[in-house]
């Protein structure tokens, strides 16, 4: 009898803890639907004004809106996507000796190209010493 009302309490835990999770799923994907909508909507209502537009000063104001808004969803898609991987304890990693000056070099370059007019990026690789690490070269960066 004991037995049956503890194999009864194990299943009523479980079946609140499956609840529970549903409720934390739903939220949390109407929490990634704001956050991706809110980035989408920006890149399109700039993307269809400016092609409209006359003032080329204005048109690069909103091509920065534009590309800010493109960053902060593809990191929101990538986050998210990792996150999944993370969860599901499938998230591959990929080992070997990689240089970190080298992935500074490659970062710098990547984001140099991004840089606010009027703001000077700098990285001294000189000074950076010559460290190699054994690790996945993506997750690093």
């Amino acid at each position: 009898m004991q037995q049956a009302r503890d194999e009864s309490r194990r299943n009523e835990l479980e079946m609140q803890k499956a609840r529970e999770s549903d409720m934390l799923k739903s939220t949390f994907l109407a929490n990634m639907s704001h956050e991706i909508r809110t980035p989408l909507n920006a890149i399109v209502g700039f993307s269809s004004i400016i092609a409209e537009m006359e003032d080329e000063e204005e048109k690069a104001e909103y091509v920065k809106i534009i590309n800010k808004n493109c960053d902060l969803l593809l990191r929101l898609v990538t986050d998210i996507l990792d996150f999944s991987k993370i969860e599901s304890s499938v998230m591959d990693y990929v080992f070997s000796d990689v240089s970190i000056k080298e992935i500074c070099a490659e970062e710098f370059k990547v984001h140099s190209l991004k840089v606010q007019e009027g703001v000077t990026m700098v990285c001294d690789l000189d000074r950076l010493p010559d460290v190699i690490l054994h690790t996945d070269p993506k997750r690093v960066t």
